[in-house]
């Protein structure tokens, strides 16, 4: 009488996270690294010139469409829980990487709904890639001038500071996965990697 034979078990470093979490993740940093380069280099050009107001079109544009796919990705991590850790992770690294986790998650909807907040202060319209007007908050409206630069300007502090506490996690992020691919070893990075 033949038996059949077990199914092998992966362990957790075998795990994968699905390809629309693949996806989501790429797009989301190619974007916000995209919208780092821009709105570091507008700062380059005088006030006035024409180049800063494209770049600062475009930036708008870029985090208005980071807004938009970072509310889909959490949807989806809603629906689709964190893979466990490694095995061997100690628990201060385990604590590390799910709280950066998490702030990643809190970053990328605060960055750019505090752009938003900002833009929705200057009188011109706020263009999607000039195919449409997105909206803006409403209530710019009926403000007085100074009051209405005020509230801007007060975003605009908590943009550019989200901004930076997202280089610096970009930073750690990166590190953190070259740890777990050269010096760990454990396969980490191959879970939203396509080809590893």
């Amino acid at each position: 009488m033949s038996t059949i034979p077990a199914r092998r078990v992966p362990n957790d470093t075998q795990l994968r996270y699905d390809l629309v979490a693949m996806t989501l993740h790429w797009l989301i940093a190619a974007l916000v690294v995209l919208n780092i380069v821009l709105g570091l280099t507008m700062g380059d050009f005088p006030r006035q010139d024409p180049m800063r107001g494209a770049f600062l079109d475009l930036h708008e544009s870029v985090g208005l469409t980071v807004l938009a796919v970072s509310v889909l990705r959490v949807i989806w991590r809603l629906m689709n829980p964190f893979l466990p850790p490694p095995e061997g992770l100690a628990a201060p690294l385990r604590l590390a990487a799910r709280a950066t986790h998490l702030l990643f998650y809190v970053l990328i909807i605060a960055t750019p709904l505090a752009g938003w907040l900002l833009t929705s202060g200057a009188p011109k319209p706020l263009s999607w890639f000039g195919l449409f007007n997105w909206p803006k908050f409403w209530f710019y409206q009926g403000m007085a001038a100074p009051d209405r630069h005020h509230l801007a300007e007060n975003f605009a502090q908590v943009h550019v500071t989200l901004a930076w506490v997202m280089i610096v996690l970009i930073v750690l992020h990166v590190l953190a996965a070259l740890y777990h691919q050269f010096i760990r070893r454990d396969g980490l990075l191959a879970r939203m990697v396509p080809w590893l």
